[in-house]
């Protein structure tokens, strides 16, 4: 999966939802969910809700890499987790 252009997005006048991974069948085992595979998408408001936080990133850099690599977080985890707590 490529990684996400978020200057182009907000930049541009597409308000479809953009695919930023899947939710694979391993993910769905480990979890025990009662899911079947499917597309992980973002909104545009997403990224916009994003831009607000940018202050709570060390830096900008630090912002656009996080944000960027969102495709490569969500296909390649390093953790998978589930909170019962908070069902997420």
């Amino acid at each position: 999966m490529d990684k996400l252009d978020i200057i182009s997005i907000l930049k541009g006048s597409n308000n479809f939802p953009i695919k930023i991974g899947e939710l694979k069948q391993e993910i769905i085992d480990i979890l025990n969910l009662n899911l079947k595979p499917k597309n992980i998408i973002m909104h545009i408001e997403r990224i916009y809700h994003c831009e607000n936080h940018k202050r709570d990133f060390k830096s900008e850099s630090s912002y656009s890499k996080s944000l960027r690599n969102i495709p490569l977080i969500i296909n390649e985890p390093e953790y998978v987790g589930f909170n019962k707590t908070q069902n997420s």
